[in-house]
């Protein structure tokens, strides 16, 4: 049995200690952990033992805690498999507020001079921001989930919770513009029935974010096994979700709240409903002018 580095944590370390995990999710083994510089090795048991400070931690202010250097603290995340601090510092983080129930979350934030209303918003902004950064470096990834929906016999949508409010809204679009779109959100037996009409033909589309993807991630790894192909819409590229799916979209859910925060996922659905729509051909157009009549015959408004 390959030992990792979990089993060099001293036996005194806090109770919140976890296990450093390379870029493809993997406990850090034994014989990854002896090939680290002396430094490296004493950062690597740091951040293991204080996962709340280095979730959250700037590159240098890790480094002023530790005494070393901020290339020091790039080197040892790249020693490790990363490309940089960024992607390690996701993956701490995914790691340590897997190990939270949400009011302890909440608790281990920082302490924030703006009221809760601001501070929601203010990290919102935040995350917008970074989704826009998404779009620039992962602007094909997009299109290619929106070639991906227009070329499916049949989209179904996979969530639970209070993710299933971007499957809603991505399903109801979808099905206003005539795409075959279903959205499964009960969990359980239902993903089975969701998945098992599915062909090579059609798209899985799975959404799950910090602890609710584990059993959306079975059902997207069933599928793609299947030759279903897939496409999932998560916070980080280490969650079983991405790396169950073929093609992922990451997005920041960041929030101050108990809760993670889907308005810059939200906002990016929106963007791929857009693009769909204004990429439409005419057989498209004429199934959304349809859609349009039936709503004015049923007199219902076209927000629905």
């Amino acid at each position: 049995m390959q030992t990792t580095s979990s089993a060099l944590i001293s036996e005194d370390a806090p109770e919140d200690v976890i296990p450093l995990e390379t870029p493809a999710g993997e406990p850090l083994a034994a014989d990854q952990y002896n090939r680290l510089t002396p430094s490296q090795q004493r950062l690597a048991r740091f951040v293991a033992e204080n996962p709340s400070f280095a979730a959250f931690a700037s590159a240098s202010e890790l480094a002023r805690r530790e005494g070393v250097s901020t290339a020091t603290i790039v080197r040892f995340a790249q020693a490790l498999g990363f490309d940089g601090y960024p992607d390690f510092q996701q993956s701490v983080r995914h790691t340590y507020l897997q190990t939270l129930r949400p009011l302890t979350a909440l608790e281990d934030r920082s302490p924030s001079n703006r009221n809760a209303f601001e501070a929601q918003v203010y990290q919102d902004l935040d995350n917008l921001n970074r989704a826009l950064h998404v779009l620039h470096t992962d602007l094909e990834i997009l299109l290619e989930v929106s070639r991906r929906i227009d070329a499916a016999g049949e989209t179904a949508i996979i969530s639970s919770g209070s993710y299933s409010s971007l499957g809603l809204v991505l399903g109801h679009h979808l099905r206003f513009m005539g795409y075959r779109a279903h959205v499964e959100d009960r969990g359980g037996p239902h993903l089975a029935e969701a998945i098992t009409p599915l062909t090579s033909t059609d798209l899985l589309i799975g959404i799950g974010f910090w602890k609710g993807a584990r059993e959306i991630a079975k059902a997207v790894r069933l599928a793609s096994g299947r030759g279903i192909p897939t496409v999932a819409i998560t916070d980080t590229v280490y969650s079983p979700l991405a790396q169950a799916a073929d093609l992922s979209i990451v997005l920041p859910t960041e929030a101050n709240a108990v809760f993670q925060s889907m308005v810059a996922p939200l906002s990016i659905i929106y963007g791929l409903i857009a693009h769909l729509a204004q990429s439409a051909d005419d057989r498209r157009k004429l199934r959304m002018k349809d859609a349009e009549q039936s709503l004015e015959i049923l007199g219902l408004p076209y927000t629905q």
